[in-house]
């Protein structure tokens, strides 16, 4: 026997297995959406409710009859030099050229700033960006729908409102507060990474024949 050394195994018997075999991890999966991703995912619904499908000024056309009129159409009523003195010139602009660009940037940068899979660019001007357009779109509609209220009683004069505001203008400011909210709260956060993972060691199978008795 050599001192410092274990015996050579007998021939035909098992070799040990290796001392710290690599347990196998499950591959890795995508992270699952955020709340922020569902936040922002209903305030686009809310948005496009209160932007395409509800009123936003009824009016009396007959004694019996009333219309009511969606952002499109109050934009094509309200159009000209006339239109801008009445509204105010911000809410104006807001109505005839900047509502939808508003609500197509907001939507997108709040849905790109807690989307779950990595996205070019940096994550927190998304979310920043988010918040801004969000913001601009509730004080912009905000103030169209106070300039719309002033037209109104300015058209009316001295009597009744010319017209009423609908619930178009409130459905859509949640919209833009909705996508704010979900751009601010973005992604889900980043889980540390776990050390790789071994397996116990196992003990040597017992050695049967001529060499057992070293």
């Amino acid at each position: 026997m050599t001192m410092g050394f274990p015996p050579p195994p007998p021939p035909g018997a098992p070799s040990p297995p290796p001392p710290y075999p690599a347990a196998s991890l499950p591959p890795p999966t995508a992270p699952p959406p955020s709340a922020g991703f569902f936040v922002a995912l209903v305030g686009l619904l809310v948005l496009g409710l209160g932007m395409g499908a509800l009123e936003w000024i009824t009016f009396e056309v007959e004694e019996s009859a009333d219309e009511s009129l969606r952002i499109n159409a109050v934009a094509g009523a309200f159009h000209g030099d006339d239109a801008r003195e009445a509204l105010g010139g911000f809410a104006y602009a807001h109505l005839q050229y900047l509502c939808w660009l508003n609500a197509l940037a907001a939507s997108l940068t709040a849905l790109l700033a807690c989307w779950p899979q990595p996205v070019s660019g940096s994550r927190a001007a998304l979310r920043a960006l988010a918040a801004l357009t969000g913001a601009f779109g509730v004080v912009a509609t905000v103030l169209l729908a106070v300039g719309l209220m002033d037209a109104a009683e300015e058209i009316g004069g001295s009597g009744d409102p010319a017209f009423e505001l609908m619930a178009g203008p409130w459905v859509a400011v949640a919209g833009f507060a909705l996508l704010a909210l979900g751009g601010l709260l973005g992604p889900p956060r980043a889980r540390p990474s776990l050390p790789p993972v071994y397996a116990a060691p196992q003990p040597p199978p017992p050695l049967s024949g001529p060499g057992a008795a070293w």
